[in-house]
């Protein structure tokens, strides 16, 4: 099946887990001016006509072996049940919390000691 870079692009997101919709948003100009309901039923047909497409690109990946979320929590979930050491232990059970965003959100302070603030600098990153 030959797709039109925009049909790749859709597959290549879906495959590593964006939501159709989302996908869609991110490969559709103007994708802000359509209606919820307009965004999702085109992603769903698009879905439908790539589908052997995502699952080529889902294989691909599985053969690579990309280390993956659940992997890292059940490798965790046992160094938390039978680690050798306490402290690998509580290691693991704290990283575990943090995964699954357990934890109390962080505050970073921004201000300098006289209460202005300090300079920031933001990094975007444009997925490939």
């Amino acid at each position: 099946m030959k797709l039109n870079a925009r049909e790749e692009r859709f597959a290549q997101l879906v495959a590593n887990g964006t939501s159709y919709s989302d996908a869609y948003r991110q490969i559709k100009k103007n994708a802000s001016d359509l209606k919820e309901n307009t965004i999702w039923s085109n992603a769903s047909a698009l879905a439908s006509k790539v589908s052997p497409r995502i699952d080529e690109i889902k294989q691909e990946l599985a053969e690579q072996g990309i280390w993956t979320r659940a992997q890292s929590v059940e490798i965790l979930a046992e160094i938390a049940s039978h680690g050798d050491k306490n402290s690998d232990r509580v290691a693991a059970v704290k990283e575990i919390n943090a995964m699954h965003g357990f934890n109390e959100p962080v505050k970073h302070d921004i201000t300098n000691s006289d209460g202005s603030l300090r300079p920031v600098e933001v990094v975007f990153v444009r997925p490939d």
